[in-house]
């Protein structure tokens, strides 16, 4: 037997909070499902998140995000813009569906929940809403919403960080694989390498258990040592590694490890 399809739609009507702002803005939607109220309107708001790092110049990154949401039925999605050189996996963050809201007992997010300034959390991630498009700002306005100005949001402590060093301006310039693998998605790539350092000829000196990772987008590397627990410290944080390197003198000219 096939469902019709008015019973497959469920008649979530319109928030009662935000019944009450329309009202005042003169449109009553008492008792109206949410989708005739909002049709296929989405609304996207900007915003970001940090995550902790294991870093020595910093211990956290922002990451940027895009929080979508759709009144007809209070589902959100949340998409993070892909960032060249970023080394991190970006895209979809969060599929479309209802998100419960940890404050509410059986509660999910909707739209009084987000404006510009407010934060949400989404399964344990804390994200500040720092702005919205002009088309976002103009729905919520005719809905009676009082939308303030878009904040400036933070820099990544990790772009930075390459911008102070060099790794920025000499990602492309200085390693040839910019040209041999130009067609090659390598966002995201990471060659792990097991290696050991023998420094038992010093005195008091062990065998130290490594492992090399190496990233293919910028041919940077970072080393993290094996300690006596299996747990992984970091040893050498992420950078260029020159192949011939003085504890006196540093060129950025010299030529680096790469793939090639």
């Amino acid at each position: 037997m096939v469902t019709p399809l008015d019973e497959k739609k469920e008649d979530r009507t319109v928030n009662p909070d935000m019944v009450q702002v329309m009202l005042t803005n003169g449109r009553d939607v008492t008792n109206k499902p949410a989708w005739m109220v909002f049709g296929k309107e989405t609304l996207t708001f900007d915003g970001y998140f940090k995550v902790s790092a294991n870093e020595s110049q910093y211990n956290y990154n922002v990451r940027k995000c895009k929080i979508v949401y759709f009144p007809e039925d209070n589902t959100i999605t949340v998409m993070e813009p892909a960032i060249p050189n970023s080394g991190m996996t970006q895209g979809c963050l969060i599929r479309r569906h209802r998100i419960p809201h940890p404050g509410r007992a059986n509660g999910f997010y909707e739209l009084l929940d987000f404006n510009i300034g407010k934060t949400v959390e989404f399964y344990g991630k804390v994200f500040r809403i720092t702005g919205v498009d002009c088309y976002t700002r103009d729905v919520l306005r005719k809905m009676g919403l009082d939308v303030p100005e878009n904040q400036t949001q933070p820099r990544d402590p990790y772009f930075e960080y390459r911008a102070k060093t060099g790794l920025e301006s000499n990602a492309e310039t200085t390693s040839g694989k910019s040209k041999k693998y130009k067609d090659v998605d390598l966002e995201g790539k990471v060659l792990s390498f097991k290696a050991y350092w023998d420094d038992r000829q010093s005195a008091e000196g062990l065998l130290h258990f490594m492992e090399v990772h190496y990233f293919l987008l910028d041919d940077t590397m970072a080393i993290m040592e094996m300690g006596e627990d299996d747990k992984m410290t970091m040893f050498l944080q992420r950078q260029r590694i020159p192949k011939v390197f003085s504890m006196y003198s540093y060129n950025i000219d010299r030529p680096f490890h790469s793939v090639a």
